[in-house]
């Protein structure tokens, strides 16, 4: 789980360069395949990983982008102690759930495939 999150890491900090965050995206999917490779010795795992892992990925970094777009009417946020309402972004739902399946995801499959 450590690792998931230091991959996760890597993700958020590519795609706040803005030059091209999906990189960060297909590393994640590259490391984790490899890992799966190390640990099984079988390429259609390590490839089927990299696909899902990459693609979890390449999500999240797309959403991400997403949020970071100010709609026409949205103002950004002041440094006053006022709150300003700002309308429900929806990319946040997919956001969080994909966060959830990168950093928890693996453990809970191999919880699942023990039973």
């Amino acid at each position: 789980m450590i690792i998931n999150l230091v991959l996760l890491g890597l993700i958020f900090g590519a795609s706040k360069k803005k030059m091209k965050p999906y990189v960060g995206a297909a590393l994640l999917g590259a490391v984790k395949g490899v890992m799966y490779f190390l640990a099984l010795q079988r390429v259609e795992v390590a490839l089927g990983a990299f696909l899902v892992f990459g693609g979890l990925a390449a999500g999240l970094v797309y959403f991400m982008a997403r949020v970071d777009r100010k709609e026409e009417g949205e103002e950004p946020y002041s440094n006053y102690s006022s709150k300003k309402k700002s309308p429900f972004k929806w990319e946040y739902v997919p956001l969080s759930c994909l966060v959830f399946l990168l950093v928890f995801g693996e453990g809970i499959a191999n919880m699942a495939a023990l039973r």
